[in-house]
């Protein structure tokens, strides 16, 4: 944990992408350091995404407890396109992610621009089990 402290320099490591590789001890580290929790990732390419964001879609289920464990943490917070963290889990088959959303009390309603909610996500994206699954846990 000390290694990961002494290299979380929030000028150079960012959180993103820390959160999107599912280094749990930098992301710690960062957020341990001030880096704020629902900071938008403003660089070029990106969609405006919070770490929670960039853990969802990348499935890192373990930096996503680490985040939602951190007070303040604004579980439906929408990228540019009004995706939601519950919306990217559904829509990448993250069920565990999905799961522990949802029981965090995250908007299973909220929508993006086209008007789409994470069941919508789950159906597009999911297949078999994991589809069936997820709806039910969204239908809720």
């Amino acid at each position: 944990q000390i290694a990961a402290l002494l290299q979380a320099d929030p000028v150079h490591v960012h959180i993103h992408d820390m959160c999107t590789e599912g280094k749990v001890l930098m992301v710690k580290a960062l957020l341990m350091q001030g880096c704020p929790v629902n900071y938008k990732d403003e660089r070029s390419g990106s969609n405006s995404e919070s770490p929670l964001f960039c853990a969802c879609a990348a499935g890192k289920l373990d930096v996503a407890k680490v985040i939602l464990a951190t007070q303040g943490v604004l579980l439906d917070q929408p990228d540019k396109r009004g995706r939601t963290p519950l919306m990217v889990a559904a829509g990448c088959g993250a069920l565990d992610i999905t799961a522990l959303l949802l029981a965090g009390g995250c908007n299973r309603n909220a929508m993006d621009e086209q008007g789409e909610n994470a069941k919508d996500y789950a159906y597009a994206h999911g297949i078999g089990t994991r589809m069936a699954f997820m709806s039910q846990l969204l239908m809720r």
